[in-house]
């Protein structure tokens, strides 16, 4: 009995996941950013890119910036690195050649951490309130002007539409096209109708107001610090629009790097949550989605199950089945061939998409396992994927390439004693005192959505 309860306890989350999806699907079709007829003009907005220009990412990054100089070149643009990267001899040449403007974060600067700490130094010594700021990761570029003309005072943050550009790997580009469906249903529902970004934000076409930035900033030890900068705009009640601007992200190039990624947004995301970093109707948002993550690879078996061997299941069983069926598989189908539907008018694509889905969904799947059996090199090391286009932009073989160094980032938190790796805790049976003795407890302080940085110097 307790076991068909549980069954029905979980039954009825993905109930819920699925009408809240459903509902936000709804929001595809409307027509969002309004025009307002005046360009918003180089002396009110300038680019931000932050990157960590390490060996693999410098080319991409290099092209990026490129492409945003020549599709805004009269407009400021900022590139934010850390002390000892390995492409500062590069970007102090492009920047010479360009007009860029480089900022090298120094390694004494102790506010924040990872890509936060990088951004904190950005708006503590060089943002200005009444400017616009539009944030760009090393991948990412947008596809179109629409933007200029669509932000407005009143609405003092926006997000664009990730559409994923293919790497060197045809499977996780398809899988990553998940992320265009998130855009344009839920997150759309969230930011044009809510106005609240319940779900996160991602940094790629991250347009902020001078002013939020030096009011809410981005001073967090969080991997995840765009979802962590989210909760603090609901936090504080300021509203959020998405433009219609599309904005072309890089896929990772292998499966491995696909989950790394994926592993990284997970453990970022679970970790503010048992923090309690997100307020209310962010937390009940993130509950029913990581639910959902966790409780991913159980549906795939079930699936597995029943396609491979026939399985017949009863009672609570039988009714997950029925809403995989039609409910989940329906779902799925439109998150995962949307994007070559309606974005690049592929059908062929996405019939490619159908046929690889199970492939597809195995992957998302097991990105739990993976995060859980990597967590400390995650979390310690805020991993990037390879993004090298492999173009030979930089040089040829037989040319010296300059001399990688190390970044300086702050020291990790200290701990009074070793804390094993939660995968081995997992295995046995153990993981809950880690999240609470290991994962929880260092960081609570007193006051509501505190963070301990005291101990980042």
């Amino acid at each position: 009995m307790v076991l068909e309860e549980v069954v029905l306890g979980v039954t009825a989350l993905f109930v819920a996941i699925s009408l809240v999806n459903t509902v936000s699907l709804s929001f595809l079709l409307k027509r969002r950013g309004r025009n307002r007829g005046r360009r918003v003009g180089p002396e009110e907005l300038e680019f931000v890119i932050v990157s960590k220009a390490s060996r693999n990412v410098i080319e991409t990054l290099l092209e990026t910036l490129r492409r945003v100089r020549e599709a805004f070149p009269e407009y400021r643009v900022w590139v934010v690195v850390d002390h000892g990267s390995y492409g500062v001899p590069l970007l102090r040449e492009f920047s010479r050649e360009t007009g860029l403007e480089l900022v090298i974060v120094p390694p004494w600067y102790d506010k924040g951490r990872f890509k936060a700490r990088a951004i904190s130094y950005f708006i503590d010594n060089f943002v200005d309130r009444d400017k616009w700021y539009v944030f760009l990761d090393d991948d990412s570029y947008p596809l179109d002007d629409r933007f200029l003309y669509e932000i407005r005072d009143d609405i003092p943050v926006y997000n664009g539409i990730l559409v994923p550009r293919r790497g060197k790997g045809l499977l996780p580009w398809l899988a990553d096209s998940v992320r265009y469906y998130s855009d344009v249903s839920r997150t759309r529902f969230a930011l044009e109708t809510l106005r609240k970004p319940i779900y996160g934000l991602h940094g790629e076409l991250l347009i902020v107001k001078g002013w939020v930035l030096r009011e809410v900033g981005f001073n967090t030890d969080s991997i995840t610090e765009d979802s962590w900068f989210a909760a603090r705009l609901v936090e504080r009640g300021i509203p959020v629009g998405q433009v219609s601007t599309r904005v072309s992200v890089q896929s990772p190039h292998t499966i491995g790097d696909f989950m790394a990624q994926r592993a990284r947004w997970f453990l970022g995301r679970l970790r503010d949550f048992l923090r309690l970093e997100y307020p209310g109707i962010m937390m009940a948002a993130h509950a029913l989605e990581l639910a959902l993550m966790l409780l991913f690879p159980a549906v795939h078996i079930i699936v597995f199950l029943k396609v491979a061997y026939g399985i017949e299941f009863r009672g609570a069983l039988a009714f997950i089945e029925t809403w995989i069926r039609y409910a989940g598989l329906p779902l799925l189908l439109a998150a995962y061939t949307l994007y070559h539907v309606v974005e690049r008018r592929n059908p062929l694509m996405a019939v490619v998409t159908v046929f690889l889905l199970p492939l597809i969904t195995l992957i998302e799947a097991h990105t739990v396992t993976y995060a859980f059996a990597n967590f400390k090199k995650i979390y310690n090391n805020f991993i990037i994927i390879n993004k090298d286009l492999g173009h030979q932009l930089l040089a040829k073989k037989d040319e010296k390439k300059p001399v990688e160094q190390p970044l300086e980032v702050p020291r990790p938190l200290p701990r009074e004693t070793p804390i094993p790796s939660p995968f081995s805790m997992a295995i046995a049976g153990d993981l809950a005192p880690w999240l609470l003795e290991g994962g929880i407890k260092p960081w609570i302080k007193v006051g509501p959505h505190a963070t301990n940085l005291g101990s980042l110097a």
